[in-house]
């Protein structure tokens, strides 16, 4: 639930027309030498020390103050870098047009030598924050040269604005999208005045519970209001000097704002703000402002990079024991931009350097260079292809954090996908990534090459359907032919042979272990469509082969089993409980009243599974006829309480063991769960990469996948009963039997039924590629969570 939002848009800054009796001042501001000198403020200042006008000169040195009235004025001027300098007085008639020739004689302002001492400046600046006062002074100068140039309307930028929104505790970015933009330089984000800010502070609740941030504006920025409201102290570091600012005491019960205005030391010009907001909930403390100024070259000032991130809030609710209901950050929502281009007229005044991700792909077993490779960056539009030596290149790349998806014609040949973490942040690093071929990917999942000499890969389709049929069951055929010696003599043998598997909700398939240099007959089949069976072959150059499965529907009737599980003792309903066919990968979990129902289950006899934590393992035959509804009642004993169950001490499942060499998921061991015991699951998942929690109603909570954000159709699930958002959910298996694999009409895990203390460990597979073939088989789109408990007594 998105409870919080940035007021963002673009403010135009409009002069006010002048009168047609102005009193005009006009001239030149020139250096020493006489030469014109761009980018100077002159402001014009009335007898009561008011300010009556303002101008920048442009690159000529060619300025224009007209004020509202006659009188005496005088003329201030302020050049980044130098001290402010004030003129003589100047009469100025009722429409009169005077021309005024300005040198500049001041001395440079170096802050290359000031000394930095710790101290606050709160209210004013008085004599002993003269040093601050005067970096402060060159602050202003910038601010009030970017709000000069915005309001002239002259400059035309060409902008990037994007979106992303990362997961909460690593930044990963889990979508961004971009657009372009061409407009006049302008603020970037919409501002309240500064007095409004005085008196409500920075942060806004809406009717809709909606919580707005506010960055300040330009305005708030140059206003004696922000000087009042704030304590400022200096900060140095190596190559530049910070002002920082931070809420006065009387300011404490206000939302308010934190941060630092950077200068460059060498030439005292205004490089960055960073700001963040205080005095607000824990949750909020990340929510911040960042920007970016650059200096054209006529002068002009402007805000060449921005971006404003807030937390993203949920909602938990949760049993009293784990917390009760909390307010959680479920990711970080950014937007922002930069100036790519800023051109007055044909004239370029300013131009971003180009912006690119670099890299080489390196072959992971031989170190050779992986050419004519795909590289795209998760959830953006961004890719680049690598050359002949393995060098890529995506232009237009923000910094943050992605994952590179890479795609070679040897994991195409195996329906694999290569992913790397990548972090961006200076275009000129050069990232090296190390792809698997296809060969490695296969004998990742189906095991060593020489135990498996052929694997065919493969797409079912169904024809007159775009969607692919959800879990077909595709087999492969072959006939091994031999000899054999008898009394009579030597005859011909013919042993004809089969595997299975199946598709997942892409209709993708693997078959691992066909033998190569033999004819193979493949077909899929589901119960309501039938395949058509296709020829192929493993080549003796390559151990794999690839089939397109086409099947056509047919008309067939399915079973429903249904039933109450219960304590055999009491014969009260037990709620959680899982009722699985584990030779179909069909299950279902039991609700609070022990119902269950199993839909669709294919005719013939079939082994029925029901599981529950504490409760004895029930294994036994079902035999279903077509368009039959059978309903049992299931009684399962109790093996032990909470209060005398014994834990044993199992040594690491061999499959885990053998999963965890190969490093191609994540793995909990009993030590990294026995940190959380007593506690829910959820904590001891949620550091694990790919892993997304999805919080339900009732403290419920479930495992979905964050690289998965498009799937159409049946990859995502919900579960309004228990207040599972739709989602990408994992599939669950629990001591190697399937208890949730994405079928319609599935209940999806709660992890609260599975408490660490009864855990041993846990496998976690976030996409096909890293699954292994066991837990793959009935489709792992969404991710595969494999669950060892522990043994009781």
């Amino acid at each position: 639930m998105r409870i919080s939002r940035w007021v963002i848009g673009w403010i135009v800054l409009m002069l006010t027309p002048l009168a047609a009796s102005a009193q005009v001042l006009r001239g030149l501001v020139v250096d020493r030498t006489d030469r014109p000198v761009g980018g100077v403020i002159v402001v014009l200042v009335d007898s009561a020390s008011s300010v009556a006008a303002r101008s920048l000169t442009n690159e000529r040195g060619e300025y224009r103050l007209a004020a509202g009235r006659a009188g005496v004025f005088t003329v201030r001027t302020l050049r980044i870098g130098f001290r402010p300098e004030t003129s003589d007085p100047i009469a100025l008639a009722a429409g009169a047009d005077v021309t005024k020739r300005i040198t500049l004689t001041g001395v440079a302002f170096g802050l290359d030598t000031l000394r930095v001492v710790s101290q606050n400046v709160c209210r004013n600046f008085s004599q002993s924050g003269a040093a601050t006062y005067a970096v402060w002074e060159q602050v202003r100068g910038a601010l009030t040269a970017a709000q000069l140039t915005s309001s002239a309307r002259a400059i035309a930028v060409t902008s990037v604005l994007f979106e992303r929104s990362m997961l909460a505790r690593s930044r990963r970015v889990r979508k961004q999208s971009s657009r372009v933009q061409v407009g006049f330089v302008a603020q970037p984000w919409a501002a309240l005045s500064p007095d409004s800010l005085h008196r409500t502070g920075y942060i806004a609740k809406t009717r809709d519970n909606e919580t707005i941030y506010y960055a300040p504006g330009l305005d708030m920025l140059l206003s004696d209001v922000f000087v009042v409201d704030h304590c400022f102290r200096l900060t140095s570091e190596k190559e530049r000097l910070g002002v920082v600012f931070e809420p006065t005491r009387d300011r404490r019960n206000v939302p308010e704002i934190r941060g630092t205005l950077w200068l460059d030391r060498a030439t005292s010009e205004l490089r960055s703000m960073e700001l963040r907001y205080v005095n607000v909930d824990s949750y909020q403390e990340d929510a911040g402002a960042d920007m970016e100024f650059v200096r054209f070259k006529e002068g002009g000032w402007v805000i060449s990079r921005w971006s404003i991130r807030m937390p993203v809030l949920e909602q938990v609710v949760r049993p009293q024991q784990y917390g009760g209901t909390q307010i959680q950050v479920s990711e970080v929502f950014v937007t922002g931009g930069e100036i790519v281009l800023a051109r007055r007229g044909q004239d370029t005044l300013w131009a971003q350097p180009p912006r690119v991700l670099s890299g080489r792909l390196v072959d992971s077993l031989s170190g050779d260079d992986v050419s004519n490779a795909r590289v795209k960056l998760s959830g953006t539009t961004l890719e680049g292809t690598s050359d002949d030596r393995g060098r890529f290149h995506i232009g237009g790349v923000l910094p943050g954090e992605y994952t590179a998806e890479v795609r070679t014609v040897s994991l195409d040949s195996v329906s694999a996908v290569h992913q790397a973490d990548i972090t961006f942040t200076d275009a000129s690093e050069t990232h090296e990534i190390r792809v698997p071929t296809a060969k490695q990917i296969t004998a990742s999942v189906c095991g060593s090459s020489e135990q498996t000499p052929g694997i065919v890969f493969g797409t079912v389709r169904l024809r007159g359907d775009s969607t692919p049929p959800r879990g077909a069951l595709v087999t492969a055929h072959w006939t091994n032919i031999g000899l054999a010696e008898s009394i009579v003599g030597v005859s011909v043998t013919r042993d004809v042979r089969h595997l299975d598997t199946r598709a997942d909700a892409h209709g993708l398939f693997r078959l691992c272990g066909v033998p190569a240099r033999t004819d193979l007959t493949v077909i899929a089949g589901t119960d309501s469509a039938e395949g058509e069976p296709v020829s192929t072959s493993i080549p003796v150059s390559g151990g794999f082969a690839r089939v397109e499965l086409p099947m056509h529907r047919i008309a067939r009737a399915l079973a429903i089993f249904t039933g109450t599980v219960m304590i055999d003792s009491t014969k009260r309903p037990i709620a959680g409980a899982q009722v699985l066919f584990p030779d179909l990968g069909i299950s279902a979990t039991t609700n609070e009243r022990g119902e269950f129902r199993v839909a669709d289950v294919p005719a013939g006899t079939h082994k029925l599974s029901v599981r529950q934590l504490g409760f004895g393992p029930l294994d036994a035959q079902v035999t279903l006829l077509s368009g039959q509804r059978v309903e049992k009642n299931v009684y399962l004993s109790r093996v032990s309480t909470l209060e005398t169950m014994a834990v044993v001490e199992n040594a690491l499942n061999p499959s885990f063991e053998e999963h965890r060499r190969l490093g191609l998921g994540s793995f909990l061991t009993r030590e990294d769960l026995a940190k959380h015991d007593g506690a829910a699951l959820a904590g001891a998942l949620a550091n694990l990469r790919g892993i997304q929690l999805v919080s339900g109603t009732g403290g419920h909570v479930a495992v979905a996948n964050t690289r998965v954000h498009t799937f159409g159709g049946s990859d995502l699930k919900s579960d309004t009963r228990r207040g599972f958002k739709l989602a990408c959910y994992a599939h669950v298996y629990v001591d190697n039997l399937p208890v949730y694999t994405g079928r319609d009409g599935q209940d999806i895990v709660d992890l609260m039924e599975y408490p660490p203390e009864r855990i041993q460990s846990i496998e976690f597979y976030s996409n096909p590629a890293q699954t292994p073939a066991k837990y793959s088989a009935l489709n792992s789109s969404c991710g595969v969570i494999v669950i060892w408990t522990r043994g009781l007594k």
